[in-house]
């Protein structure tokens, strides 16, 4: 029944927008207090806290505009003729700030209530539908019992996960930190294997080893390390001796700081016996959902 009432609420609330491509946003001003789906009554000065974007680079359902004058004059979403009225850039997760007043519109036997957020020393706002908003996470909940519908049903999509090169040999992700300035971000992880001593090689300059972010691009490395051998060029390899971890890292180069997440980062290993020096076999690391620690 909920996720029913969800999607017909997602579904009024593009009606909504559209209708607003060239009009004043529609239904009224209020001051009001407003009882949500989570079961808690919002006030004018209760301060909200933006959560995570679900479309990547932009919020899906929080969106920005700017206040021309005592009336909300809101448009269309981007991609529509009038650009005021935008999806809220993923860079604000974790914003916060007092509900300054909400707007309430009716259509199609639905009723919206938008809370209204001031950017402080700036003439924008950031309208949040605070039923849809709240429904699938972007709007933090002030009912800590409240748990997001969409967060639950894709938490386990969204889990970070990897996988291991080959069997016999564990990889541990350790970290990973970008750095602003030189726009890298670099992979730390640890790999132990309890058989005989074993040399792994990690590739860099490969044609498989690869990172995207969720808008499909794709990012080579430039550097590689295992153990103490460090490489700019092509690949590092190193002992990995019974039962004794080893990290390496590999940084890719070229990221802008507005990714948040690498949705698949693949790395080429070749790897054998230790004293085998022709018998090597080659697997990939794998890594889905990669949320990076920019640092700078």
């Amino acid at each position: 029944m909920y996720k029913i009432m969800k999607k017909t609420m997602m579904t009024a609330l593009l009606s909504v927008l559209t209708l607003v491509v060239f009009a004043q946003f529609p239904g009224k001003r209020s001051k009001g207090d407003f009882k949500a789906i989570d079961g808690y009554t919002y006030k004018v000065g209760d301060v909200l806290q933006i959560g995570q974007a679900l479309d990547g680079t932009k919020f899906r359902q929080v969106y920005i505009y700017t206040h021309r004058s005592t009336l909300d004059i809101i448009a269309a979403p981007l991609g529509q003729h009038n650009a005021n009225f935008q999806y809220l850039s993923s860079d604000y997760k974790g914003f916060s700030a007092p509900i300054k007043y909400f707007k309430i519109a009716d259509l199609q036997g639905t009723t919206f209530v938008f809370a209204i957020l001031k950017i402080r020393n700036s003439m924008q706002r950031i309208a949040i539908p605070l039923n849809s908003a709240l429904a699938n996470g972007e709007l933090l909940s002030l009912n800590p019992n409240f748990k997001a519908d969409e967060i639950i049903e894709n938490a386990s999509l969204e889990k970070m996960d990897i996988k291991s090169f080959a069997d016999g040999y564990n990889v541990e992700l350790l970290s990973c930190k970008g750095d602003k300035n030189k726009q890298t971000v670099t992979l730390t992880f640890r790999i132990t294997q309890n058989g005989v001593h074993k040399e792994v090689s990690v590739y860099s300059d490969s044609n498989d080893t690869e990172a995207y972010d969720a808008e499909g691009n794709e990012y080579k490395a430039k550097e590689v390390s295992v153990g103490a051998n460090v490489s700019t060029f092509y690949s590092a390899k190193n002992k990995i001796p019974t039962g004794v971890p080893v990290k390496s890292t590999l940084t890719f180069h070229k990221i802008l700081p507005s990714v948040k997440r690498l949705s698949y980062v693949n790395i080429v290993v070749k790897y054998g016996d230790y004293d085998d020096y022709y018998n090597k076999t080659k697997g990939n690391i794998e890594i889905r959902n990669l949320d990076i620690d920019w640092e700078n």
